[in-house]
């Protein structure tokens, strides 16, 4: 989707390794399981209870991340 948006081609890259080994399995953890939170629905149930307004990622890619490629 973001690939679409931005009209070129999106890769994940992780970072090199700190030096500091509970920093590296900290990230290669979160780079495994696509970070943190991975259970709670989105968008989150009670936030939207009490009245949040989301946007979908469609939405942010176009108003906000877009601008920062062009």
């Amino acid at each position: 989707m973001i690939s679409k948006a931005l009209g070129e081609e999106v890769t994940f890259t992780t970072g090199p390794p700190t030096g500091h080994p509970p920093f590296d399995a900290m990230f290669a953890a979160q780079a495994e399981h696509n970070g943190f939170y991975t259970s709670t629905p989105v968008p989150n149930p009670d936030l939207a209870a009490l009245g949040a307004k989301f946007g979908t990622m469609e939405q942010f890619v176009e108003t906000e991340l877009k601008k920062h490629y062009q």
